[in-house]
């Protein structure tokens, strides 16, 4: 069992990052990927059926044809980024003051690694979330150690820390309210940027 605590040295922190989640009324304005309850989701707009067809061969050699659900919307006038958010609904939702990863967690960690040694083009930014208890400082704090324990995981499986990068982002950008336990524990989270998928 590899560790789930901060490694001895942090990794970089020099993405420029800001929010990555997706507005409402802007389905179609960036591609985006959701994995959650086992099945990746591919959504978003792509040029054309080739960079869709692209995208889901990537997903399928990672998890599988059974767990891709492409949903992608074709708009010609869509650009290619050369990067995409993936959210995680239902993994990573750390306790209270806690960077340990459950083992839900850790299987999904598994398949990331599967991924980045499928696609060795690729870099990932790990962003790690708080909710709004306790001190700004101390969720800053708390949020880079969930970052490394992830970047730590990578590490550990073989993957070349040049390849990824782990952010604190504290309790910034909400995607639910902090006024209740459920949306607390929504706050509580990581989401990856994920560079250069398509080369």
């Amino acid at each position: 069992m590899p560790p789930t605590t901060v490694p001895p040295t942090a990794p970089p922190t020099t993405v420029d990052v800001t929010t990555t989640t997706i507005p409402d009324g802007a389905v179609t304005a960036v591609r985006w990927v959701t994995f959650e309850n086992d099945i990746v989701h591919l959504q978003g707009a792509v040029p054309d059926q080739g960079t869709a067809d692209r995208l889901a061969a990537i997903a399928t050699a990672v998890v599988g044809p059974d767990r891709v659900d492409v949903a992608h919307v074709i708009d010609p006038t869509a650009a290619l980024p050369d990067s995409e958010p993936v959210f995680f609904p239902d993994r990573f939702k750390f306790a209270p003051n806690s960077s340990e990863l459950s083992a839900a967690d850790i299987a999904t960690l598994d398949l990331v690694m599967v991924f980045m040694v499928q696609n060795p083009q690729a870099r990932l930014d790990i962003l790690a979330y708080t909710d709004s208890a306790g001190p700004n400082d101390s969720n800053l704090e708390l949020s880079q150690t969930r970052a490394n324990t992830i970047w730590a995981y990578l590490l550990y499986g073989g993957i070349a820390p040049e390849r990824a990068t782990a952010t604190g982002m504290g309790e910034a950008n909400p995607i639910a309210s902090n006024d209740t336990e459920e949306g607390r524990a929504q706050n509580r989270r990581v989401e990856f940027v994920v560079h250069d998928l398509l080369g």
